[in-house]
């Protein structure tokens, strides 16, 4: 959609914090993972071919822990973690909460 709106190709940045990953991905398949098309609806195959089709631009890089924005939506995180990735994604409390 992006695309088509701006009239042109869009490069796609997969930042993942885990080794890994990265790994079967770049490799195209990892036995270890082989749970993940079951368990997480992902497809290593699939990400790995579009990481070398250089028609779609897809690159993947490392991204910190620290930094993984995603953790909010996929992780049970303590509440000092919690508010760190509520302001990583521009969502801030106006009120701190006092105990």
């Amino acid at each position: 959609l992006f695309e088509h709106m701006l009239g042109k190709r869009l490069n796609i940045r997969m930042q993942i914090d885990n080794m890994q990953a990265i790994s079967a991905i770049t490799k195209g398949y990892s036995k270890k993972l082989r749970y993940l098309a079951r368990t997480q609806r992902v497809c290593i195959g699939l990400l790995n071919e579009c990481l070398n089709d250089e028609e779609l631009q897809y690159s993947v890089e490392h991204c910190p822990t620290l930094r993984m924005k995603g953790d909010l939506f996929t992780k049970a995180l303590n509440a000092p973690k919690f508010l760190e990735a509520l302001k990583m994604i521009r969502m801030h409390m106006k009120y701190e909460v006092s105990r």
